[in-house]
């Protein structure tokens, strides 16, 4: 089954999630990129703004092969309550090619089941596996562990 993990990240947390699930899976890992400076305090309140009122950005990535894999596994930054922008818009236009999808998302302290919502409606089906981790969990030793029961839940359904 080809897997491709997808994510945008503005600090960093959701791309060591990613990197992480990708290198457990041997697979592929894109990283999305928003054109629109979301650095400092303003870049962030912009960001939950614009995820707030459910707009799309300009995105782009640096991995321009064709699209041709089995299973998605997208991840996000939760921005109040919400997907960030860039990821409303990479699944807005790449829905048509996902068979399956698994999400998973970082916060600073709730609302991933909000986002894994809307992303099931943007996406149009269930996922068949979702990982949440808050910034606690992204310090605590069993990180990994969350991650491998994640991984091993995608394979098995698979």
């Amino acid at each position: 089954m080809g897997y491709l993990v997808v994510y945008y990240s503005r600090t960093g947390n959701t791309k060591k999630v990613g990197h992480k699930i990708a290198e457990m899976l041997k697979c592929e890992e894109k990283e999305i990129f928003d054109k629109k400076n979301r650095e400092g305090t303003l870049g962030f309140l912009r960001g939950g703004w614009d995820a707030w009122r459910e707009k799309k950005t300009e995105i782009y990535n640096k991995l321009k092969k064709p699209i041709n894999h089995d299973h998605f596994i997208i991840g996000t930054p939760v921005w109040a309550g919400k997907p960030s922008p860039a990821i409303r818009t990479y699944i807005k236009r790449r829905k048509q090619n996902f068979k399956d999808v698994s999400f998973f998302c970082t916060h600073g302290g709730s609302g991933g089941e909000k986002t894994f919502d809307e992303m099931e409606n943007l996406v149009g089906q269930k996922p068949v596996e979702s990982l949440e981790l808050s910034e606690d969990d992204l310090k605590k030793e069993n990180l990994d562990e969350k991650v491998k029961e994640f991984v091993e839940g995608i394979k098995n359904k698979g």
